[in-house]
Parts: C-alpha cells; structure tokens; sequence
C-alpha cells in the first residue's frame, strides 16, 4: 500500500505545494512537475493512480508539485497574480528540488508534463549547479510554445 502526504514549502507570500507518495521511504527520489494549464493531478490520485503512485509501487520515492496558484499551493491564481514563468523558473522549481535532494540525500529523476518540460529545462539552463542533484530528466508531450487561440464573434 502507497503512502501519500502534503508538504507546503513557504516561497513569499505564497505556500507551495508538494505531493509527497511513497510505498517504503528511502527510495530513489522522482520530481514531478505539471505543465502551464493543470496541476499535480495529472500524475496521481488520492486513491493512488496514476504514474506517481505506478513509481512510487515500485519503490520510488515521489514528490509531485503544483506551482504557484495551482492545485493546492496557496493563494490560488487569479486576476491579479503578477507570477509567472520567471518565478516559476528562478525561485520554484529551483525550491522544489532543493528540498528534494536536502530531505532525501539522494540524486533525483525528474519527469515533467508539456510546458513542464520547458520550465524543467529553463532552470537547468539557468542554473547548471542544480545538474549536480539530477539523476535524469524525462518529458511527456513538451511542447516547443504555447499559444492562445480567440474567436471572436461577428455582429450581425
């Protein structure tokens, strides 16, 4: 049976959060980290499916994030959020693997979802110290942009 619990890392104002899902703690540590329009769900359940939980059956220790505003880190994003990808860049993710590699001594694989993958890939690029900590980086469905599409609706 799979153990799951919520760690809420302080960044600022805001409470960033991090599934933590393990079957035996000690295991190999594997960072996972959503893309631009989701949260950490997209890799588990409560009730323990999905790859976090596969990974963590399979003796993985698995921390999986939400970035700012999203899933259960706090305050949620609305309006007036002034964050984004530079934050999520220069202070999130570099916060999320730290505690990662402090909390469990080890090396750490990292697995990220679309725009996950290119915000993984930024802090590596910006921050080549961080490459001492990592293990591997896998992505799923990386995209190379992000666009937003608009109809708009004619008079009549």
């Amino acid at each position: 049976m799979i153990n799951q619990e919520s760690l809420f890392l302080p960044q600022g104002e805001h409470q960033l959060h991090l599934r933590h899902i393990w079957k035996k703690k000690g295991g190999i540590p594997v960072f996972m980290l959503h893309g631009v329009i989701e949260n950490g769900l997209i890799f588990y359940t409560k009730k323990g499916k999905g790859l976090a939980c596969y990974l963590a059956e399979q003796g993985f220790d698995v921390y999986v994030a939400d970035l700012r505003g999203r899933g259960e880190s706090t305050p949620r994003i609305d309006a007036s959020a002034e964050h984004g990808q530079f934050e999520a860049i220069t202070q999130d993710i570099p916060l999320f693997i730290d505690y990662i590699s402090q909390t469990t001594k080890q090396k750490i694989h990292l697995v990220a979802h679309s725009w996950g993958g290119v915000l993984l890939a930024s802090t590596l690029a910006r921050f080549p110290a961080v490459m001492e900590n990592i293990r591997s980086k896998t992505c799923f469905g990386t995209k190379r942009m992000v666009t937003v599409k608009r109809n708009f609706l004619k008079s009549i």
